[in-house]
């Protein structure tokens, strides 16, 4: 079941029509027809705000029930190591970056769930958000105002640009 199709599967549960879900969004009807046919796909953000209204925990909204059982292996508890850390506002380096985009791409994950690529890449694209949110979180309006500039300057250069079919769309 894709996330469309979960989010209008609980929506309807909960009561809610698209129009009034797009009210407590703030977005429009047809954004939320949009998700639900899978014609657009809401940044993990967005998906945080739509567990929210929906009054679930996003995990559901990802497609876990929480009925998963996980055995415990050296690396799980290095995985549980790195998310404490981020959680403690320490940085990650590249090395437990790239450890956990590893993680999340093992064979284990791949054949049990097709979807937990798209929850690792969330994941890790939540903690480049948190990151620079943490980064701007303690700089003033003119700091934060050249954070914008460099990230506006490095967004036009090719190289650090996701292929379009990559991009959000929302």
């Amino acid at each position: 079941m894709t996330t469309g199709e979960r989010i209008k599967k609980i929506r309807q549960e909960k009561g809610l029509s698209q129009k009034e879900l797009g009210k407590k969004l703030g977005v429009s009807q047809q954004m939320i027809g949009q998700w639900e046919t899978g014609k657009a796909n809401p940044k993990i953000e967005t998906k945080k705000k739509i567990a929210d209204a929906l009054d679930i925990p996003l995990y559901e909204l990802m497609g876990f029930d929480g009925s998963i059982r996980v055995e415990i292996t050296p690396e799980s508890i290095e995985y549980d190591r790195l998310i404490r850390k981020h959680k403690a506002n320490e940085n990650l380096t590249e090395e437990e970056r790239q450890w956990l985009i590893n993680y999340f791409e093992t064979n284990n994950y791949k054949d049990t769930f097709e979807c937990l690529k798209e929850v690792g890449q969330n994941v890790l694209e939540s903690l480049n958000y948190c990151r620079l949110q943490n980064i701007c979180e303690t700089l003033n309006k003119d700091g934060q105002e050249k954070v914008i500039e460099h990230a506006e300057l490095i967004a036009k250069i090719p190289e650090y640009q996701k292929n379009p079919d990559e991009l959000p769309q929302e």
